[in-house]
């Protein structure tokens, strides 16, 4: 099942969920012996479902479209053209960074006295009462909670200038990773605010009329489609616009599915694409859906516990039902492997070359629009992981000539577009239910109607699990379920076929998502894969289970092929590809700190926190993994510091010059956010060149300390300035429109579910808290030592019940709680 590779141009990746139960429990360390929780003399379960009986059809009432006439014009393709390929949206290339390391040494411990700005520092911190400075002494690093409490780093750098001046200020790299979240955030917001909220309403609506006009001209298996795509895009347009009226003929079928949504308890039968199922084919567990599509029912389950909305998605009514709107028209399958589906797609793409939409008072065609919403998402996220109308198209063309879709009515017309269409891009991310004995592409290849994006974090994480890598094989507590299932001491990897896995990992759910079976991925497994060897040494404990080295490497050398303009062609890529230096490794001429162990894992959590405020901006977008599913007295020298990557300043110059010219290309940038991005810009090239200097052992200019200096407030003013493009006036129209930023933007602290495992029923939750200090010992050209001290994310990673996938609202309140979760376990070091 595994995808053999990936191009660098196409972001695809398998989500493959389970529908069948198994326990809540979770345990989220990395290794170690896992609590049991069931009793492993108890009779495995080791193969999949074999026989559901006769499976009859059950009757479907295709339903009365009076209210629309027959439309037999849009029975066949219009002259318009769905083309989704141009010029690239910006042709602004990364330049490569070349320095020599030659910053001092300094020895390690060093002498109290020999620091000397160290006192003010002890005294701000209170250190009697934390006792940080020994550690400081000690290692060259040091972290501490900072206080009081705050997840706003324009406040922390404000607390920092007031209490200490500006010459002990450290420019962490989390807080300029931050500043580009927040223009990253609120750009991708604006653009759905601004355009595509009134887009996707006016698709929706088209689109249901369309349908009926279709439905009403057709007949039989052709008229069920018609019927199905009415009922599925008035599912989309009842979100959008509440006062909308559903049309008769699928209301009962829209009323459900909404209802579904509301509930989000987590998989059941799509009400619209389980009509004329057998009822046996109903059940959303993964051996009898597999059953069924062996016997050519395909009965879509749904994972609805997807529809909370989340990220900054809670911040408005507005953003709450766009969410939910294009998380079911990018999530709902149109499978190849189905021939109703199939033909749902084809009289889709027909409609798409015919209609026109008015929108705010503008004419323009729905293929148009549809366009521009999927360059824009694409600018930011990438490439669709499935098919899209524009693939479709030539393909339909193809096989209907100068006929209409009645054509397809014969089974012989209609497989031979089918086989034209196998011959398109597969997916590489299963985004639904299947079993672990099903092929990813048969089953799933398809198109969706704004299909969610192919990441490369995405499919590496769909890769880390169950079954690409098999079971724990050295925990004893688990002996008694693998002797079992077949599993001897003495097997090699390679001798555990899939029977054996998909047998310990059925009876072993209630040990939980990193139990006998690996069923959910981590953090660390994508900073393993950009490059990070202290990710490597904690997962080494992951080893225990069989294959999971192997499934690393191989990885790694797949990524490895990528060259720079691979990493920089759209806005997701381009921030992995920017959190890269801070997993490299230092060394001879770096400075002393970065050398040191405590310092890797402030970098390791630094990327890990970035990388979680990319995935909560695009969680709508993302394609998500989802595990298959088992069956079943002198003055003091300046002591102003940047941190010295500069690398990654360069990195993020470069995409904020990228996002800026791309969007503008695209006509969505704001004219009020180029000060701010512009001033982002110079400041970032400034920070380079000042790490640089630190890195080559330069002494710093007064106009680069002043840069240091100033930073709380250069920094401050780009935040306000950036505040401008997402306030928003209030909802009642009395009251002034208030100068405050519209909900929480501007806060560090976030959450966002990144994979699904359908088995435990649990996702992984990867979350940023309150801001730390962190405190670093650097030595100048001259000689002298000195202390700096700036704030750095926090970052948590749990398990957590798939039913209630967490807000950022949410997060918070569990965060700053009475019992907020633990943070990783190898954190603790940097503590020390």
């Amino acid at each position: 099942m595994r995808a053999s590779g990936m191009l660098p141009w196409l972001l695809v990746v398998p989500l493959l969920a389970a529908c069948g139960g198994g326990g809540s429990g979770a345990n989220d360390a990395v290794g170690g012996d896992d609590p049991g929780r069931v009793d492993p003399g108890t009779t495995p379960d080791p193969g999949p479902v074999t026989d559901l009986g006769p499976l009859d059809p059950e009757p479907w009432d295709p339903g009365s479209t009076a209210d629309v006439p027959a439309a037999p014009a849009l029975l066949v393709p219009g002259a318009r053209t769905i083309a989704t390929a141009s010029a690239p949206l910006s042709t602004l290339q990364e330049d490569e960074l070349a320095l020599v390391p030659a910053a001092p040494a300094l020895p390690l411990p060093v002498a109290e006295g020999d620091v000397g700005n160290l006192a003010p520092i002890k005294a701000f911190l209170h250190d009697a009462g934390f006792g940080v400075t020994q550690a400081l002494l000690t290692d060259g690093v040091a972290a501490m909670p900072a206080l009081p409490t705050t997840d706003r780093f324009e406040d922390a750098y404000e607390l920092l200038k007031e209490s200490l001046g500006g010459d002990h200020i450290r420019v962490t790299s989390d807080s300029v990773l931050h500043l580009y979240h927040l223009f990253f955030d609120q750009l991708l917001k604006n653009a759905e605010v601004r355009y595509f909220v009134a887009d996707v309403d006016a698709m929706s609506k088209a689109m249901v009329q369309a349908s009926g006009g279709q439905a009403a001209a057709l007949t039989g298996d052709l008229r069920e489609a018609a019927v199905r795509n009415r009922a599925f895009y008035a599912v989309a347009a009842a979100i959008l616009d509440p006062a909308w009226t559903v049309p008769d003929d699928v209301k009962a079928d829209v009323d459900a599915t909404l209802a579904l949504m509301e509930a989000h308890a987590g998989f059941g039968p799509n009400p619209i694409f389980v009509r004329g199922c057998p009822q046996a084919c109903l059940a959303c567990d993964p051996g009898v859906q597999r059953l069924c599509n062996e016997q050519g029912f395909y009965c879509g389950c749904e994972d609805f516990s997807q529809y909370v909305p989340r990220g900054h998605y809670t911040q408005s009514e507005d953003l709450k039902r766009y969410f939910k709107a294009m998380m079911w028209l990018g999530r709902i399958p149109f499978r190849i492997a189905s021939d109703i589906e199939t033909l749902q797609a084809v009289l889709a793409t027909v409609l798409m070359t015919h209609l026109e939409l008015s929108v705010d008072g503008a004419s323009a065609s729905l293929a148009d629009r549809w366009v521009r919403l999927y360059r824009v998402t694409g600018f930011f996220v990438g490439a669709a992981d499935d098919l899209t109308f524009s693939e479709y198209e030539e393909a339909i063309r193809g096989a209907l000539g100068e006929a209409d879709v009645t054509v397809l009515e014969d089974p012989t017309a209609l497989a031979a577009l089918k086989d034209e269409l196998r011959k398109l891009r597969a997916p590489a991310i299963l985004s639904g239910l299947l079993s672990v004995y099903q092929d990813l592409t048969k089953e799933t290849q398809g198109f969706r109607f704004m299909g969610q994006r192919f990441t490369p974090d995405g499919y590496l994480m769909g890769q880390t699990v169950s079954p690409y890598v098999k079971i724990d094989t050295t925990t004893p507590a688990y002996d008694g379920l693998r002797q079992m299932c077949g599993v001897q001491a003495t097997d090699a990897c390679d001798d555990i076929d899939l029977d054996a896995v998909n047998c310990v990992c059925v009876n072993g759910l209630d040990f939980g998502p990193y139990g006998p079976c690996r069923l959910l991925s981590r953090g660390l497994d994508v900073m393993s894969i950009l490059g990070s060897a202290q990710a490597d040494a904690i997962l080494a404990a992951d080893e225990r289970y069989c294959g999971f080295r192997g499934v690393i490497d191989d990885l790694k050398a797949e990524f490895a092929g990528y060259t720079t303009t691979d990493w920089t062609r759209n806005a997701y890529w381009s921030w992995l590809h920017a959190l890269k230096p801070l997993l490299a490794p230092t060394g001879d001429g770096w400075p002393t700190f970065t050398t040191t162990l405590k310092w890797r894992l402030k970098q390791l959590g630094t990327a890990l926190a970035s990388w979680t405020q990319l995935r909560h901006d695009t969680i709508l977008y993302v394609k998500q993994p989802y595990t298959p599913g088992t069956e079943t007295s002198i003055p003091p020298p300046f002591g102003g510091y940047v941190e010295p990557v500069p690398a990654l300043f360069h990195r993020l110059a470069f995409l904020t010059a990228f996002t800026k010219d791309g969007l503008d290309a695209l006509g969505v940038l704001p004219a009020e956010v180029v000060p701010a991005m512009n001033r982002t810009q110079a400041l970032l090239e400034a920070l380079r060149d000042i790490a640089i200097a630190e890195v080559e052992g330069r002494a710093l200019t007064q106009a680069q300390q002043d840069v240091i200096e100033n930073f709380p407030d250069t920094y401050a003013a780009i935040v306000k300035d950036l505040a401008k493009i997402f306030t928003e006036p209030p909802e009642d129209p009395s009251v002034p429109t208030s100068a405050e930023v519209a909900g929480d933007g501007l806060r560090a602290s976030l959450v966002a579910d990144v994979h699904t495992d359908g088995n435990t029923l649990t996702v992984l939750e990867e979350a940023v808290g309150n801001l730390d200090w962190v405190l670093v010992l650097h030595k100048a050209p001259g000689g002298a030592i000195s202390a700096s001290i700036g704030p750095v994310f926090t970052y948590y990673e749990f398990p957590h019940p798939m039913s209630d996938r967490l807000t950022d609202e949410a997060w918070r309140l569990m965060l700053n709680g009475d019992s907020p979760p633990e943070r990783p376990w190898w954190t603790t070091d940097l503590y020390r």
